[in-house]
């Protein structure tokens, strides 16, 4: 997928389409509508403005993709065990969407994102946005043999941006983002464990983008202003 390559990339692309598109009722149980053959249309647009983005870039010689959706923890294939600092560990399984690796033996996690919100290095430290900390500690137990993991990052595909991109120079469970993400997480799973389940809603309704205005069970939702401040107060390390 380069410069140099990206017309007959394109010309696959569409009978991929044309062939993926024909089954898709079928798979995933769906009426085509009239609106069906707009959304083909729109997907197309939407695929070929990525791809063609991809070739463009400036190191698109330099990656290939090289495995996609990598399963672990499920089909028969072990799960990874995340584990922090402090030694409170989970089990984790799930789909890596996409690996790149590079001539060299550097592979590149991808993680597609429908969505257009961005997500930050503060947002990876608080355990907003864990996708890119935990595949990359899972691309680095499962795919050891394969390279080192160098970079994770979201790809949102209607803007073709990155966000919650993570380089890595030492391996990333000793990375000082991941630790503090990894401690987010486990402390998540460990109120789940303990039945501990306060009100805290997610990166958008902080930031202005409050739920409420949107949900029509925001009269039963206990995710009030006084609430969320709670949560953040229970939510601190010192009143873990």
């Amino acid at each position: 997928p380069t410069s140099e390559s990206q017309n007959a990339v394109l010309a696959l692309l569409d009978d991929c389409c044309a062939a993926v598109f024909r089954d898709a009722p079928i798979r995933y149980g769906f009426r085509p509508t009239a609106l069906w053959r707009y959304e083909q249309a729109e997907l197309t647009r939407l695929l070929s403005a990525l791809v063609g983005w991809e070739c463009d870039l400036p190191d698109a010689a330099n990656f290939l993709p090289f495995r996609q959706e990598v399963g672990f923890g499920l089909k028969g294939s072990p799960p990874v065990l995340i584990e922090d600092a402090d030694g409170a560990s989970f089990y984790l399984r799930g789909f890596i969407d996409r690996i790149d690796r590079s001539l060299d033996g550097r592979l590149r996690i991808l993680d597609y994102k429908s969505g257009s919100t961005q997500f930050s290095g503060s947002d990876l430290k608080k355990g907003l946005a864990l996708q890119t900390v935990l595949y990359a500690r899972a691309a680095e137990t499962i795919l050891a043999e394969d390279g080192r993991v160098e970079r994770s990052e979201y790809l949102h595909i209607p803007k073709r941006q990155t966000s919650g991109k993570l380089d890595f120079t030492v391996p990333a469970k000793t990375d000082p983002v991941v630790e503090s993400a990894l401690a987010a997480a486990t402390g998540a799973v460990q109120r789940v464990r303990q039945g501990t389940f306060p009100s805290a809603p997610g990166k958008s309704a902080r930031s202005g983008d409050a739920c409420s205005d949107w949900c029509e069970l925001a009269g039963l939702c206990r995710s009030t202003r006084r609430s969320r401040w709670k949560a953040d107060r229970y939510l601190e390390p010192s009143h873990d």
